[in-house]
This record gives structure tokens, sequence and C-alpha cells, in this order.
């Protein structure tokens, strides 16, 4: 009896210890262990809250590599894989780790890293670095830099704790349907991109509003202008559109709307230019203020050269390539049905002259869909801003 007692206790004893040794393995199903030199390391992942994991690394020396990037044993949760931390104190990085994280879009090495491997990482991560590195062929690497550098390299820098890109320039349009009309800042984003740059477009607009009501806190659509501005401080460019006559018939509501957005931009960003958008002669505002389609189009080029004169701000002359556009080829269409708003064609063109005078790239070959004529277009806002 004794005997048979004591084999019970041994069997019960066993299954505990398996029972242990299994929940041992689910609870560690997420830690790994990978060879290192001169020591092996940890690697946990960590669920970020939002069905996606953070890979955090503990461990000195160069993280041993794979020959496959499948052999990595987060191969199966690569795509769900946001962030990942290593500690200072790690010298390199071997190959095939992390090429399947296509989803990881930066990610920070410590200072100690001096070399990464092959496929280390996805072409899509930026990798970012206090200081030059050896990498693979392909694989670009952004170096720190407290202030924006002028060299046009890679950099990067840290704002309110999140990783940006120094070669990211970031524009904002503030204006109303002459600006929004066709999804104009998109097509200025898409000839940035055909022209290799690497542009962030976004804008706040709304049909008929004037400046001076863009700048007001407590007109709803202002609002959002002073949230976006208060909410950032490293745009790169503003542009400023006014009401269609605005320019012709209220001058000094016109300066003093520039005057206020001008000020809110100077208090809340580090190192903004500021461009005015100068808008276009129509057939319709032509009558309004008693002029044909060229003297308007004077008029507005006049009242937005002053102001920008005034401030020491640049014209964006869009105006100016409608007027040639329209006088020497009236056979493209410029304008909407309305005879007012820009056509495809016309906001094509405004993007061309946007990209032109602060890209300072040539619109001319850069062919998008979607758009007539744009070899006369592109030479038209290129000539305009180059005469």
């Amino acid at each position: 009896m004794k005997r048979r007692s004591l084999i019970v206790l041994l069997l019960l004893s066993c299954c505990a210890v398996l029972v242990m040794v299994s929940c041992s393995r689910k609870s560690d199903s997420n830690v790994f262990e990978l060879a290192g030199n001169p020591s092996s390391f940890k690697a946990t992942l960590m669920d970020d809250g939002n069905y996606g994991y953070i890979l955090r690394f503990e461990g000195s020396g160069e993280i041993s590599g794979f020959a496959s990037e499948k052999d990595a044993p987060w191969y199966s949760v690569s795509g769900r894989i946001k962030g990942i931390e290593f500690p200072e104190g790690v010298t390199a990085i071997g190959d095939n780790l992390f090429s399947r994280c296509v989803y990881l879009e930066s990610v920070v090495l410590p200072k100690s890293v001096r070399r990464i491997g092959k496929s280390s990482f996805s072409s899509k991560t930026a990798v970012c670095s206090y200081s030059a590195i050896s990498a693979p062929e392909g694989q670009n690497v952004y170096i720190y830099a407290e202030e924006k550098p002028s060299d046009g390299g890679l950099y990067w820098h840290l704002s309110g704790g999140e990783v940006i890109m120094w070669d990211l320039t970031k524009v904002l349009f503030i204006g109303n349907s002459f600006t929004y009309y066709n999804d104009m800042e998109k097509i200025f984003n898409d000839l940035a991109s055909k022209a290799g740059l690497n542009v962030s477009a976004q804008r706040v607009s709304a049909g008929a509003y004037t400046l001076e009501k863009l700048a007001d806190p407590n007109d709803k659509v202002g609002a959002i202008v002073h949230e976006t501005l208060n909410g950032t401080d490293d745009f790169d460019v503003i542009v400023l559109q006014e009401q269609s006559t605005r320019p012709i018939t209220n001058v000094d509501k016109f300066s003093d709307g520039v005057q206020s957005l001008v000020s809110l931009i100077s208090k809340t960003q580090k190192n903004c230019r500021i461009y005015l958008y100068e808008t276009w002669g129509f057939p319709a505002g032509a009558t309004i203020v008693g002029l044909d389609v060229p003297q308007m189009e004077a008029k507005l080029y006049e009242s937005y050269t002053t102001v920008a004169n005034e401030l020491d701000l640049t014209v964006c002359p869009v105006g100016k390539a409608f007027l040639k556009v329209y006088t020497e080829h009236p056979e493209i269409e410029l304008y909407n049905p309305d005879g007012r708003h820009p056509s495809p064609e016309g906001s094509f063109l405004a993007a061309c002259v946007h990209a032109a005078e602060i890209l300072g790239i040539d619109p001319k070959g850069l062919e998008l869909d979607g758009f007539k004529s744009q070899d006369v277009l592109a030479s038209a806002a290129y000539d305009v801003v180059n005469k």
C-alpha cells in the first residue's frame, strides 16, 4: 500500500513538473536567446497595445545574424513589429535580422553601433544613427543633427520624442477653394516625388474664406489653423492664399490678414519660409472689379508683391502663369465650368508654379496621370518663375 502511494506521489510530482515546464515555455514564447559576440543576447517581443510589437534587446557586443530572413525567431510576426529597442553597448547588427519588418518606419541605433549587416533592415526602414556607420549599399542611414543641415544629405532629429527626418520638407497651404480644388497640394506632392524630393504637403482651407477669417482663432476654420500651427513647430514652408478679389477690393484687409498669419507663424514655427499664392484673373471676377482678365491679374500681382515686399515674403506667381497660358494657348481650358475655379489643368499649372518657386525644381518632363497639355503648362510655370 505504501509502495502504491509512493508511486502515485511520484506520478503526481512528475505531472506537476511537466505543467510547470509547459507554463514556462508558454510564458517565454516571446522571449528569444540569440547568438552574439562576445556573449548571447536576449530579445523580448512586447505588445504595443495596438496589435503590434516592440522588440527589445538586452546584451552587448555584436548581434549575430542569420543565413536567411526566415531563420529569425520572430519571422512569423515580422509584419507586426513596429519598434525595436537596442541598449547602449551593441556594436554591430548582423545579416537578415529585421528585413521582413516592413512596417518598422524607423529605428534609432545606440551610439555604440559601428556596423550593420546585409539585409539587417527593410529598405523601407529609416535607420537612424548618431554617427557614420558601415552599412550595405542601398540601405539609407540618417545621421543625427540638432539643426537642419544645408548640404542636402540624410539627417534626423527628435521632436517631442518622435523621430523626424530633416530631409522631409513639410509644406502647409492655407487658403480657400482656389487651393483645395482638384487636391492641388497632392499634385504638388506628386511633382516633388517625381523630382526625387521628399515632401509632405497638407492644407487648411474653406470655400470663400479670407485670410482675415483664417487668422481668427474664434472662427471654426481659423481655430483649425491655430491648432495646426500650435501643434508642431517644424513646418518648412507655409503658403497663404487670399480670397480671389480682396487684394483688389480691400488691400488693407488683405494686408492685415497676411500680417496676422505671419505673426502667428513666427511665434509657432522654428524656421519657416512664407509664400503668398497669387491667384488669377477670371471673367466673372474681372467684371465685378470693372476690369478685363489681364488687367485683373495685373492688379492682383501688384497687390501681392506690394504686401510681400513690405513683409519680406516671396510670391508664387500662379496668376502670371495663368495669364501666360490664357493669352498664348486659349485652347487650354484653365477654368472650371463656373469660370472662376481651376480646372484640373489649372490646378496642375498652380502646382507647377509652387514646385518651381518653393522647391526650385523644373516641372518640365515630370509627367503625371490625368492632366492634358502638361508640357505647355509646366513650361509656362517654369518661365514665369525664372523670368
